[in-house]
């Protein structure tokens, strides 16, 4: 999950410097461009700067104010040239230099930037702003650590900065230190306590180290303080889904989409939602309106092929499958899906080819064994069956299908001998498994334990098993076999 980033570059200090020149000089034009500045009157107090410089061109103030005007406008590079002119006339002014520190950010001269921001501190280290905004660019550069550094001496400063305290945050929050970044947000909300973008934080940071619950309630905070906030709703959405509340987070997501109808994100969460709610109608549309805005990546295939899978649709499956392979040819979730649609097809020797894909990119890959092994079963392939089976069990030794499975095939191959333990392995896992029972039954009457094959079917039986009652009358007689009658 992403998270807000809220940089509060402070921008104190030049009206001050203005004031302070006004009271020393009286200079028509420079007054009246002060004023226009206080109340943004950007273009016409650039006018009368002009008409100051022009009458006193070697005052680094009017440069400054003019850099100002230009900087709010939005014409960074004059503010630069001002800045610089400003900076030659008077280069022992600290704040000069944050603000063109500004500047050179703005115009992606990060280097620059943070060379001026020293500036600054070397001139007058008590200057907040100059550790923050040398902190911010910091950040930008991904160098967190850093930017910490500098935070810290702001906070040293003036601990009572709410945005400060955020800012910290979230560079403890990039280099994943969840815990320090959550006690820095602790303290912004207490600073602030309206503060919605330290909720969202503050609750990602919560639902990374699992405290889910706590993270809904923060994230909610934050909607009811300022819904408008990018990511809230998806956010929210995320944990709500984490925390298994299936139908909230499908409304979340919804949410999401309403104020955003092209967030692939808000798209992707909701298929994933819907799946685990077995719609997968609607996850498969959600999915295709994430690739229709411009997702193609190998996952986003995989994900409505499984969807179409589920519904049926096996030939749109297994064309999202195959260009997921395509993308990403080292994927063994989409090939063992294709050995699957290969089974459904009838096709073992196809789906074991996929499998065989499958389980060269994963050499765990639990059911990607098991299910080749049925399809071994099914080619006659026993012994192949057999090993597939027995890899299964090396891998989870709880598998109760796998022993099962491998059952089957050594009754096949006239060994009922080793049959036998499996199929009690398989009942020992799950006492419930009716089939279990009944193979149980079948190889105990085969190795002469009639008693206790009939016990066994009976099990089965009374488990829901049906056919297995045709044996209970054909070979067990109440009295003398210990029919479990109830």
């Amino acid at each position: 999950m992403s998270i807000k980033k809220f940089i509060y570059l402070l921008l104190t200090g030049l009206i001050l410097v203005i004031t302070n020149v006004q009271a020393q000089q009286d200079y028509t034009f420079h007054n009246k461009a002060a004023e226009l500045l206080k109340i943004e009157q950007w273009e016409t107090a650039i006018r009368y700067y002009d008409s100051a410089i022009a009458q006193t061109p070697d005052e680094h103030i009017l440069y400054a104010g003019r850099a100002k005007a230009w900087f709010e406008l939005g014409n960074k590079k004059q503010a630069l040239k001002d800045y610089d002119k400003s900076i030659s006339i008077k280069p022992d002014i600290a704040g000069l230099y944050i603000y063109r520190g500004n500047a050179k950010h703005n115009l992606g001269n990060d280097t620059g930037a943070i060379n001026d921001y020293s500036m600054a501190v070397k001139l007058d280290s008590t200057i907040v702003s100059s550790y923050e905004n040398r902190a911010y660019v910091l950040m930008d550069l991904g160098k967190d650590k850093e930017a910490i550094e500098d935070f810290n001496h702001a906070l040293n400063l003036d601990p009572t900065n709410g945005y400060t305290w955020y800012n910290r945050a979230v560079a403890y929050a990039n280099i994943k230190n969840d815990k320090k970044a959550i006690k820095d947000y602790d303290m912004s909300i207490k600073l602030l306590p309206d503060f919605a973008e330290a909720y969202m934080s503050r609750g990602v940071a919560k639902s990374n180290i699992g405290l889910n619950t706590e993270a809904e309630y923060d994230l909610s905070r934050a909607i009811e303080l300022n819904n408008k906030i990018p990511g809230l709703y998806l956010n929210r959405g995320i944990i709500r889904y984490k925390i298994r509340q299936y139908d909230d987070a499908i409304s979340d997501f919804t949410e999401a989409l309403r104020k955003n109808p092209k967030n692939i994100d808000a798209y992707q969460n909701r298929a994933l939602a819907r799946m685990d709610k077995n719609d997968f109608k609607g996850a498969a549309e959600d999915y295709s309106k994430a690739i229709e805005f411009g997702l193609k990546n190998q996952e986003v295939f995989l994900a409505r092929g499984i969807a179409f899978y589920r519904l049926g649709e096996i030939n749109k499956a297994e064309k999202d499958l195959i260009t997921s392979t395509r993308i990403n040819p080292v994927n063994p979730v989409a090939f063992f899906q294709l050995g699957n649609i290969k089974r459904d097809k009838k096709n073992p020797a196809g789906a074991i080819k996929e499998y065989d894909k499958a389980i060269k990119f994963d050499r765990k890959f639990v059911d990607a064994y098991y299910l080749r092994g049925e399809a071994k079963f099914d080619t006659g392939d026993l012994k192949g069956a057999v090993k597939d089976y027995s890899k299964v069990i090396s891998l989870n030794d709880s598998f109760r299908d796998a022993y099962n499975s491998r059952g089957n095939a050594y009754m096949n191959m006239k060994k009922t001998d080793r049959a036998l333990p499996d199929f009690k392995k398989s009942v020992k896992i799950d006492p419930e498994f009716s089939q279990g029972w009944y193979n149980l039954a079948n190889a105990q009457y085969m190795m002469g334990k009639e008693s206790e094959a009939c016990k066994s079917w009976n099990k089965s039986f009374n488990l829901g098993f049906k056919p297995a009652m045709e044996y209970i009358e054909k070979y067990c007689n109440s009295k003398d076999k210990g029919n479990d009658k109830k």
